[in-house]
């Protein structure tokens, strides 16, 4: 009966300490939504000028040479224009989270009291 009884306290003592884990997201703090804005607008910058970058060889490469030229089946282009759309998509996402944690709605004003 004993040990039946420490093994529902240990049980019990797992669950209040994970507890910390699921309110993690309510006290979020503004700093580090910022840091992660900040490392995904950096990386949405890398790939633009990657994408800038491949398209204007590809279109020097379609002037000088056209059709005699060797195109890629698995061109640069694709891989950094969705490294751009992940990135874009991610600042929504953390700019959504922004709002939540400050208080404010989907338009990025104040909530009203009692809302």
């Amino acid at each position: 009966m004993m040990v039946l009884n420490w093994l529902v306290v240990q049980k019990q003592q797992i669950v209040l300490d994970t507890s910390p884990l699921f309110s993690y997201y309510m006290y979020m703090d503004k700093d580090i939504i910022w840091k992660a804005q900040m490392a995904a607008l950096r990386e949405m910058e890398v790939n633009l000028v990657s994408l800038i970058k491949a398209a204007k060889e590809t279109q020097s490469r379609i002037r000088d040479d056209g059709l005699s030229a060797n195109f890629s089946q698995n061109h640069d282009c694709y891989a950094y224009a969705v490294g751009v759309w992940k990135q874009s998509l991610r600042l929504a996402e953390l700019k959504k989270l922004e709002y939540e944690v400050t208080g404010r709605d989907q338009n990025g004003r104040k909530k009203k009291e009692g809302h």
